[in-house]
């Protein structure tokens, strides 16, 4: 009686501590939201209202449009070095940077939104610091660009969009000197349209698009490689990120995006063999307000 009297004391104890531990993690899920600022749900609210904005924008806006499109080469060097207070002698394998190609391009950025439909057009201004005059020339020479930016945020966190979507606080930041909240927005289940994950930097205030930063294996049409040098093979990735600097009427517009093409070598570093960057100036707004939508009966 004394031996199962023990047992169940034993039982209960570890039932008392379970119940504890689920207090205590749920306490500091609390914490944590508490941490970060407002609550998942109100996030989701707030900057669906703020895309549904976005998404119905008419608006008519010019912009100057910079690019540079930047080539790294490197050579590797082996560095045989002895391991401190030891005879132990080891050797890795360093890249060093042997140099880089440069173009530039410049464009006059031209987008039109009315009624739903959509105009982007480009003329060439410039090219390699040369004076161009090229109408509706299209984007020259460059590997990586995303059409339409400005609506990035919508495939994200439209109303219609979240239901596509699971999200999740992963942290906070400053960003252009406004305090953000960082979340991870990832597709529910596969499909052929908008399948992509990101991180999002979120005003914490104004709950607009601070940042976007994609993740490499969502982006369309892009297939994870390996690179071959005389070492080895090494991984190659895409590094994505948007910022939506420039503020009109309450709405977020690009200021730069930087697209980087990297390879990873020993010891997780990473190292750049292609960098975009575009940077936009120069707005001028000639429309920028929401479209009414009149529900049928």
């Amino acid at each position: 009686m004394e031996h199962a009297f023990i047992h169940t004391k034993r039982i209960l104890l570890v039932f008392i501590i379970c119940i504890m531990s689920l207090s205590y993690l749920k306490s500091q899920k609390a914490n944590n939201q508490e941490e970060y600022g407002p609550k998942l749900e109100v996030i989701l609210k707030k900057t669906g209202e703020y895309c549904e904005k976005v998404k119905n924008l008419a608006l008519h806006y010019v912009c100057k449009e910079n690019i540079v499109d930047i080539h790294y080469f490197y050579r590797t060097r082996e560095v045989i070095e002895r391991v401190p207070k030891s005879s132990f002698i080891t050797s890795t394998i360093r890249f060093e940077l042997k140099g880089s190609k440069k173009k530039s391009y410049v464009y006059d950025y031209q987008l039109i939104r009315k009624s739903g439909e959509m105009i982007e057009k480009r003329d060439l201004l410039e090219e390699e610091g040369k004076t161009k005059k090229e109408k509706s020339s299209g984007l020259k020479n460059v590997k990586y660009f995303s059409k339409n930016i400005l609506f990035g945020p919508v495939g994200f966190l439209s109303k219609y969009w979240q239901s596509h979507f699971e999200y999740k606080i992963i942290g906070n930041d400053i960003k252009n000197g406004k305090e953000a909240l960082i979340i991870r927005a990832y597709p529910k289940q596969e499909r052929e349209e908008n399948y992509n994950v990101a991180q999002i930097w979120i005003d914490m205030k104004e709950y607009s698009i601070l940042k976007i930063q994609w993740e490499p294996l969502s982006i369309q049409n892009y297939d994870e490689e390996k690179i071959r040098y005389p070492t080895g093979e090494y991984k190659k990735t895409i590094i994505w990120n948007v910022d939506f600097g420039v503020e009109e009427k309450g709405i977020r517009f690009p200021s730069k995006q930087i697209v980087q093409e990297v390879f990873i070598s020993e010891n997780d570093k990473k190292h750049v063999l292609e960098e975009i960057i575009f940077t936009y100036t120069d707005y001028k707004f000639f429309t920028v307000e929401t479209e009414v939508k009149y529900k049928k009966d």
